[in-house]
């Protein structure tokens, strides 16, 4: 699928500022369901930047730091709920 540099840029600018809500919702999992989440999130992100053109070299360097983002982001949350972050 090819598409124009401004909807390449709106669709990661999107997957980007969706970064919190995605960490929102897995910190409110249950600990044995967060790891799952946060595989799924990452191989969504990589599957989106493949299907947007890029190389999986770039699209797995853009979805890990997306990844790196979201861990810090739920580790957070936890934190200052004062939930363990296993």
């Amino acid at each position: 699928m090819m598409v124009s540099g401004a909807e390449l840029e709106t669709v990661l600018d999107a997957a980007v500022a969706g970064v919190s809500r995605v960490a929102e919702l897995i910190a409110s999992l249950p600990d044995e369901d967060r790891q799952k989440a946060f595989d799924a999130a990452g191989r969504s992100y990589f599957r989106t930047a493949v299907e947007l053109g890029y190389s999986e070299e770039q699209a797995l360097g853009w979805s890990l730091s997306l990844l790196t983002k979201l861990r810090s982001e739920i580790l957070t949350r936890l934190l200052l709920a004062g939930q363990p972050a296993a």
